[in-house]
């Protein structure tokens, strides 16, 4: 059976500790790249618990959409598996943000560049309180890659 989430991040005390937790624990499931780490330092929000529940449910997902264990059953929709969390799952950006803050959604680690569009976000309100975990799937990887996990991003509708 797949893994599924636990009270297992009541040792984390940031949002750095979350995802090198997750790091430490997911890398079968998720590559977690330097991005992410380094992201996840400049965040300050205390939502670090649901970041690692987020990485812990990205995980699940990945192990059940790479048939994990004999796993028989799809994914079904992203979405709904996040949204009991209140994770909020798109799939993508805007065409307008896409376009305009592309550079700010492209991760690069070694000499592999990807421009992640699927996210989570988590929190809402003010941008430093809220925390958005980038990836994409990895499909000869067999798992997913995580870019990026910090303060919400520029988008196009942003107040200034």
């Amino acid at each position: 059976a797949a893994p599924t989430p636990t009270a297992d991040d009541d040792d984390v005390q940031s949002v750095a500790e979350a995802v090198a937790k997750a790091k430490s624990k997911f890398s079968d499931s998720l590559e977690i790249w330097p991005s992410a780490l380094e992201s996840a330092t400049r965040s300050e929000s205390e939502r670090y618990e649901s970041v690692y529940q987020a990485l812990e449910i990205l995980h699940r997902i990945a192990f059940e959409y790479f048939g994990g264990a004999g796993s028989e059953r799809g994914v079904g929709r992203f979405e709904d598996s996040f949204s009991p969390y209140r994770i909020k799952y798109s799939a993508r950006e805007s065409q307008t943000t896409g376009t305009k803050y592309a550079q700010q959604r492209t991760f690069t680690n070694g000499d592999r560049s990807i421009q992640m569009e699927r996210h989570l976000t988590i929190g809402g309100g003010d941008r430093q309180n809220t925390v958005q975990i980038f990836f994409e799937i990895d499909a000869a990887g067999r798992r997913f890659i995580v870019g990026y996990c910090g303060i919400h991003l520029d988008y196009a509708r942003m107040r200034t």
